[in-house]
């Protein structure tokens, strides 16, 4: 069945919003998380006023989050869909964790994964 939602299932109703941390931020998340769960990240980001995308939209998404392991094919991904108006932070889960304990949107650099060479 087709879904023309972009959120998760969750739908992120009734989930309590704590912060605005990630306002205008919208994530979509790839792959194996290493020591995270997803559904609590998920969690995470819409407490935190951020949008959980349930497909990568790449003209909506603004954040992938993912291991080293899980982003290999991704980046590839993205690169061959090649819009230079699309820039996509890809992220390790740790920005997400970091940035609420932090209560501000922090630079994605010190997170930033990017592709082995």
């Amino acid at each position: 069945e087709f879904r023309s939602s972009e959120e998760s299932p969750e739908d992120q109703e009734d989930i309590e919003l704590l912060s605005n941390t990630f306002r205008g931020v919208a994530v979509y998340f790839q792959g194996f998380l290493e020591s995270y769960s997803d559904f609590h990240l998920k969690k995470l980001v819409s407490q935190h006023g951020g949008r959980v995308m349930s497909y990568l939209a790449l003209k909506k998404t603004t954040h992938i989050v993912c291991s080293n392991l899980s982003c290999s094919k991704l980046q590839d991904m993205i690169e061959r869909n090649g819009n230079s108006k699309i820039t996509i932070k890809v992220v390790s889960p740790d920005w997400i964790v970091d940035s609420i304990s932090q209560k501000k949107l922090l630079s994605e650099g010190p997170y930033t994964i990017l592709p082995s060479s």
